[in-house]
């Protein structure tokens, strides 16, 4: 990421709402439990951004990757490691 990224107002509040449901949830787990909560919270943000994301391209991958900042073959293999089926397969446009 760009070290002079300048958030949007959008952006800050989704920042915000993102903290506040972490905060909600970490509150109610023992978090010194915990061994790997960086990768548990990346997983379970990065597993419904992609869903929504390939949903609004209508499953386009390139699209979707386009939108993440990301190659469309790194979407593929995170869709892949994440167990997110191909959308097209399942609801082919028209």
């Amino acid at each position: 990421m760009n070290n002079d990224y300048n958030p949007s107002p959008e952006t800050q509040s989704l920042e915000s709402l993102i903290e506040a449901k972490l905060r909600t949830a970490l509150m109610q787990e023992d978090i010194i439990e915990i061994n790997d909560l960086y990768n548990m919270v990346l997983y379970q943000m990065e597993r419904p951004l992609l869903r929504i994301i390939l949903e609004k391209t209508g499953g386009n991958q390139l699209q979707a990757a386009k939108i993440l900042g990301i190659n469309r073959n790194t979407l593929r293999k995170k869709m892949s490691t994440l167990g997110i089926s191909h959308p097209r397969a399942c609801n082919p446009r028209r």
